[in-house]
Parts: structure tokens; sequence; C-alpha cells
């Protein structure tokens, strides 16, 4: 109980400030920014270096820890983005150890790596992924759509 309160309170701010914009494709860039500015990655569980904790793999973890990897960014974002009522899947690559956000945006599917966006880019919205992919690369894997 203690624990979705906390999820719940920080995805109703998110949704709230969210559901001013416009689009849906403005409500996903201000999800994305926000988990981005407000989720460190962690490097060391996803390199496989320690395994100390399962909540980085959670939203939870990337909602009021502050902490996640793909998974957890992948599942918080989707979380915020269905309580707006915009279609999400999760997909999961196990030979690219690797977890993703598929949205639907204009009746078109657009792939969102939480991954490839950290704080340090200068500019946060070039590296979100809005547009229709033919080809993705990542880790020098191509997926095709």
């Amino acid at each position: 109980p203690k624990m979705i309160s906390a999820v719940n309170k920080t995805v109703d701010s998110v949704v709230f400030d969210a559901s001013r914009l416009p689009s849906a494709a403005d409500k996903a860039l201000f999800v994305h920014n926000y988990l981005v500015m407000n989720t460190r990655y962690n490097e060391q569980i996803a390199s496989g270096s320690t395994t100390d904790r399962n909540s980085i793999y959670t939203i939870y973890g990337a909602l009021v820890e502050g902490d996640a990897v793909c998974q957890g960014y992948a599942l918080a974002f989707n979380h915020i983005m269905r309580r707006m009522g915009v279609q999400c899947d999760f997909v999961i690559s196990q030979a690219m150890n690797h977890g993703w956000s598929v949205i639907q945006l204009d009746k078109k599917s657009a792939n969102l790596l939480s991954r490839c966006s950290k704080k340090e880019d200068k500019n946060i919205k070039e590296v979100f992924i809005m547009k229709v992919l033919r080809k993705l690369f990542f880790k020098g894997y191509c997926l095709e759509r």
C-alpha cells in the first residue's frame, strides 16, 4: 500500500502536467523527458556487475527511487501514458538484453529507446524517437519494422 501510494502520487503529478499538452506526441515527449531528468540509469546492474536490487526493474524504482534500468524506464513510461489513454507496449529483446516502449501515435507505432536518452545529452528532444522507424540501430543490432 505504501509503495503503491508513492507511485500513484508521482504518476498523478506527471499526468496532471502532461495532460495539459495538446497532442499525444507532446505528452509522450514530456513523460520521456521527466523520466530522463528524474531517473538515474543504473549502469552497474545493467552491465551485470551487481544484482543487489529488484526495484530497478520496476515502476517504483524509476518513479519513486529514481534508479532504474531500461525495463523500469519503459514500464514507468507505459504506465503514465496509459493513464492518459495512449496505447503502448513493452518489448523485450533477449539478444540485446534490452527492453523498450512502443507507443501508438496517430495510428502508427513509434519506438522509444529509453536507454538512448541521457541527462547529459544537450537536447533531449533530438534524442527522443518520435517518427515511425523503418530501421532502428542499437548496439549493432537492426530491428526491422
